[in-house]
């Protein structure tokens, strides 16, 4: 199964998200019960290894925290691939998104190495879509987007299983926000 770390988002900031996608020109919106702010992902896993995650994501401690969006921006240089929602680089969460890398390598994962830069995708390209003169007037019509604060008292372990309509999401495991911070 292909498993990941997220936090998910409450029902009023997916609803907010939902509608900052309204006239999107180009690519497919996210779902908002996809909405989520991804951790780590762990690709595909057999029962053991998700075990191992599960025990060592449930040992975390961490601080409940309130994330701000600030911004659009797209993955995929001239040919992007995503549209995203960013969130303000909080210390608390990259706390959280290292312990949970850890926890991810501890079970055997090799993760890709990246800069974690926090985000939700809102939409999806293909083909190169995404660059048009209709979505470059849609982005400046949303240019300033701010949104929070937005509490987060929880990360999730979740599956993912694709199919022709896209990805859906499964939440396995929730795991409170709350200690100082300390493992």
């Amino acid at each position: 199964m292909r498993l990941f770390a997220a936090i998910p988002l409450s029902l009023a900031v997916q609803e907010r998200l939902e509608s900052l996608q309204a006239g999107l020109p180009e690519g497919r919106a996210m779902p908002p019960e996809n909405l989520h702010l991804t951790l780590a992902f762990f690709d595909r896993c057999d029962r053991h290894v998700a075990a191992e995650l599960d025990a060592g994501l449930a040992a975390i401690r961490g601080e409940a925290m309130e994330l701000w969006f600030d911004g659009l921006g797209m993955f995929g240089g001239p040919r992007p691939r995503v549209l995203y929602a960013a969130l303000r680089p909080d210390p608390r969460l990259s706390r959280l998104r290292n312990k949970v890398v850890r926890v991810a390598q501890g079970a055997g994962i090799d993760l890709r190495r990246e800069r974690f830069s926090p985000h939700v995708t809102i939409a999806r390209f293909s083909n190169g879509a995404g660059r048009g003169p209709r979505m470059q007037r849609w982005l400046e019509g949303r240019a300033g987007f701010a949104y929070g604060p937005v509490a987060t008292a929880a990360f999730s372990l979740f599956r993912s299983e694709l199919g022709a309509s896209g990805a859906t999401y499964t939440e396995l495991a929730r795991y409170p926000l709350n200690g100082a911070g300390a493992d």
